[in-house]
């Protein structure tokens, strides 16, 4: 593989090493994930998108619709007898978008529909945006962060034109999300939050007690009459000021930033409420670590 390709993965592919150690880098691991480079993938050649996001897409497979192939593609040149083979799979009809590309791995369709079936939000008749599909598209939103509605369906979607899918409109999708709710995304985060270092691993523990750390920041959320209620704007003494801002306190472990518990709600309660409500997710083999913001006996007491 020649340098210049080589210096081109070196970028997704620390991001795919760090996946749990930079949350503000998940965008550029998920796009490393999904073998997309702005529309320049590099490795195998612009059919790994398609490869990557239709193998995911699993499923009743559907072979009648796009079947097998394994042939020779162009890209960048490996070593001699090197040979790439391929299946490509997808769910039927319209449980296709409903996926995160080679991430779905992870979060896969049965997690998913048990969820949704603890949670009581599978749908009781096939629509054109089921469950499913609407949990994957929510994700998506959160990974994809700064694009709006459409670019990110369209991310779902840009491998299965093959398909012929439908394309929502905005106010489906909206629909569709206020009808699932958040308790499967909840579920969800509850399913996958936790530690993951491995007993002994090098900066996640201290005198074999594990060590975790708690902290906060804040986000704006938007302008408008139906989040300002809950989450109000900074008022002075005679105007409000600046957009809405959402107080998030997470539990991390250390070495890995590996999420254990989070609370959020309105700025205006401080840090030392919500971080009351993450210690419930601390056990006597862990050793919290906090700055001065907390160095509170009213806190430290409830330990």
């Amino acid at each position: 593989m020649g340098e210049r390709a080589m210096a081109e993965l070196k970028q997704p592919w620390r991001s795919l090493q760090h996946i749990t150690l930079s949350p503000n880098r998940i965008g550029t691991t998920v796009q490393a994930a999904l073998v997309v480079l702005n529309n320049n993938t590099v490795a195998f050649g612009p059919w790994a998108v398609r490869q990557a996001l239709l193998n995911s897409a699993t499923g009743p497979p559907d072979r009648s619709t796009i079947g097998e192939e394994s042939r020779s593609r162009s890209g960048v040149p490996l070593q001699e007898k090197s040979v790439i083979t391929s299946t490509i799979e997808t769910a039927r009809g319209v449980f296709a978008p409903g996926h995160l590309g080679e991430l779905t791995q992870i979060v896969d369709f049965a997690l998913v529909d048990a969820v949704l079936e603890e949670t009581g939000r599978r749908e009781k008749r096939l629509r054109l945006l089921p469950s499913r599909v609407v949990v994957y598209f929510v994700l998506a939103l959160a990974l994809f962060e700064h694009h709006s509605y459409r670019t990110v369906w369209s991310k779902l979607t840009a491998a299965l034109t093959p398909l012929a899918l439908v394309r929502p409109a905005v106010s489906s999708l909206t629909r569709a999300r206020r009808m699932v709710g958040a308790a499967p995304l909840r579920r969800l985060f509850e399913t996958f939050a936790g530690p993951v270092a491995r007993p002994g691993q090098a900066g996640s523990f201290y005198r074999r007690l594990r060590t975790v750390a708690v902290d906060g920041t804040l986000l704006h959320t938007p302008d408008d009459e139906t989040l300002t209620w809950r989450y109000p704007k900074r008022a002075g003494e005679s105007l409000e000021f600046g957009y809405p801002l959402l107080r998030l306190l997470a539990l991390v472990e250390c070495g890995t930033r590996a999420l254990i518990a989070a609370a959020f709600g309105p700025e205006s309660e401080g840090e030392l409420p919500y971080a009351k409500r993450l210690l419930t997710a601390l056990d006597k083999t862990m050793l919290l670590l906090a700055d001065a913001a907390f160095d509170s006996t009213d806190f430290s007491s409830l330990g």
